[in-house]
């Protein structure tokens, strides 16, 4: 979700479900992007409008949760979890 930073009003919702990671910024070709986690994938959205750029799945299995924060490097996203959780 976006706010109007003079109006506190909503500019722009995503319909996604939410992981426990921060958001960070990329800018990638000129467009600046936030990358996040859903609780499903891993996701690009563009800052002006919040449109969906890009997606890669990243479902964690069992008990896991997507909770670290992506790392971005210049083009680059980085990010890791925990994809299933060790039986005993």
């Amino acid at each position: 979700m976006a706010f109007d930073l003079n109006t506190g009003e909503v500019k722009w919702k995503l319909d996604e479900s939410t992981a426990y990671a921060s958001p960070v910024l990329l800018v990638a070709d000129g467009v600046r992007q936030i990358v996040t986690y859903t609780n499903n994938k891993v996701i690009g959205v563009a800052v002006a409008d919040g449109k969906l750029l890009w997606q890669i799945p990243f479902e964690p299995k069992e008990r896991a949760y997507n909770t670290a924060t992506p790392i971005v490097e210049g083009q680059t996203v980085i990010y890791t979890g925990l994809c299933g959780a060790p039986r005993r």
